[in-house]
């Protein structure tokens, strides 16, 4: 039988359980509204460039990547263009995979966006995805 010690440990336990989970809801709510954020920048993006063809000429004044969230991978890319469309299709890839039943989340999002690093290091990148795609090929 449950003494009085135990259902004081269990208490303080739920209490903490509770907040952590609380802190954690906290943390992912910011996840989502930063995942909005982006996806409603895309949507700008792409509603301007069908509208504005001259927004893309504007667009490739700076080096453009595909950033892989969940993976936090980064890959240069040719264009504002290419860079949309390899994200595209990265994220169609990501979401026709099988996932293991009951698991409806997926924690990995491919988006277009400005090299962070050095010009140099955007000409490497994009050498070593036109070399991959290049082996491809020849498979």
């Amino acid at each position: 039988m449950a003494t009085k010690e135990d259902w004081l440990f269990r208490a303080e336990h739920m209490r903490l359980t509770a907040k952590f989970l609380e802190k954690r809801a906290d943390v992912l709510r910011e996840e989502a509204k930063d995942f909005l954020v982006q996806a409603a920048r895309a949507q700008m993006m792409a509603d301007k460039i069908e509208v504005d063809p001259n927004i893309e000429a504007n667009a490739n004044l700076v080096l453009w990547c595909v950033h892989v969230i969940g993976s936090d991978d980064v890959y240069a890319a040719e264009s504002h263009v290419s860079a949309i469309s390899r994200a595209d299709e990265l994220n169609r890839s990501i979401w026709s995979r099988p996932r293991p039943e009951g698991s409806e989340d997926i924690c990995c999002f491919a988006y277009a966006d400005v090299w962070p690093w050095t010009p140099e290091g955007h000409a490497k990148s994009l050498d070593k995805y036109q070399q991959e795609i290049a082996s491809k090929k020849d498979r």
